[in-house]
């Protein structure tokens, strides 16, 4: 499951030009079948925020690499796209389409293709300041994921820097601040994750507190799975 190392990330928010109905229909009937057609796309799944902050809308794409992004396979939906997306897209307020690599990767002993993707996901979002004081990469490697990894329900996780971001809606806010570099993801079994993660209180270990003075920018969101698509049929 470590054998896909990119990931595109597309989060949106409706907004008040189009509807929840309209949008979740064309999602899901049309957006990401259309995607699972790609090669190198190897699964799709929508998620819907459950911690009351927008944008609310998240669907995440497992690729064999970034560059899938740039095939001619990729670009060619984007240009036979149909009337009725340019539509809905046209009216979102916003829809960003973010292409990650993946950097580090942790799963729970004996999890199986089946158990994932998990129903919960903890989606951690940081920026880092220039020239770091602290050795970040091995921070993460031998103290954050480490220490998530034994709060109860916690399935896998994964770790992505960013390699490209583009805004597709229409009705998008053009100050809009730039996507961070690093993204984490953990993924759970147990609804009440959160609550677990607190109790853990992950930074209160001094190396935990040290590197938290270099960042810059961090944004913390919990989503549910609402539908998975599966592995592509013929991909």
């Amino acid at each position: 499951m470590a054998n896909n190392k990119g990931l595109l990330f597309a989060i949106g928010e409706i907004g008040p030009h189009s509807n929840e109905k309209e949008f979740n229909e064309w999602y899901n009937d049309e957006h990401a079948p259309v995607r699972l057609t790609v090669p190198g796309f190897k699964s799709a799944y929508r998620c819907r925020a459950i911690d009351g902050i927008q944008p609310e809308w998240l669907a995440l794409y497992d690729m064999t690499r970034p560059e899938v992004i740039t095939s001619d396979a990729y670009k060619a939906i984007g240009a036979t796209a149909s009337a009725k997306e340019k539509d809905i897209v046209s009216r979102l307020k916003m829809l960003n389409r973010r292409v990650y690599e993946l950097i580090q990767y942790a799963e729970k002993p004996a999890l199986k293709p089946t158990d994932v993707p998990a129903k919960y996901l903890l989606v951690v979002s940081i920026e880092f300041k220039p020239n770091a004081g602290e050795d970040i990469e091995k921070w993460y490697r031998e103290e954050n994921f480490p220490v998530i990894s034994k709060i109860p329900g916690w399935l896998r996780g994964r770790r992505y820097k960013l390699v490209n971001a583009v805004e597709l809606a229409g009705k998008a806010a053009k100050d809009a601040p730039p996507p961070t570099t690093f993204l984490s993801i953990h993924e759970w079994d147990n609804p009440r994750f959160m609550e677990e993660v607190l109790r853990a209180d992950i930074y209160q270990h001094p190396w935990s507190q040290r590197v938290a003075k270099w960042k810059a920018r961090k944004e913390i969101r919990q989503f549910q799975v609402v539908k998975n698509f599966g592995p592509p049929k013929n991909n």
